[in-house]
């Protein structure tokens, strides 16, 4: 029973730590009631991964960017010339 709550709990924080590009963002959020009683609270979570994002509060999640280089950072530094001679030129 102690591996299943803290395979639960690990997946709860993997919910809630991935950026807004999975798949599975945007089953968490619990709807909100449109009509009748309850009109404008959010319903009862109803799946397992709605429960599982309940377990968690809500906190930011991470935005994936683009990689980013300065210039001149993809230039060779060893400018292309073997091991013997970058060690002799080392010494020197």
């Amino acid at each position: 029973m102690a591996a299943l709550e803290k395979a639960k709990l690990r997946f709860a924080i993997h919910l809630r730590t991935i950026d807004n590009g999975y798949s599975l963002v945007h089953c968490i959020t619990l709807p909100i009631i449109a009509k009748n009683r309850g009109t404008g609270t959010r319903q009862r979570p109803k799946t397992k991964v709605q429960r599982l994002g309940a377990l968690l509060p809500e906190i930011p999640r991470p935005i994936l960017s683009s990689l980013h280089f300065s210039p001149n950072c993809e230039t060779d530094p060893t400018e292309r010339i073997d091991k013997k001679t970058a060690a002799a030129a080392f010494k020197k």
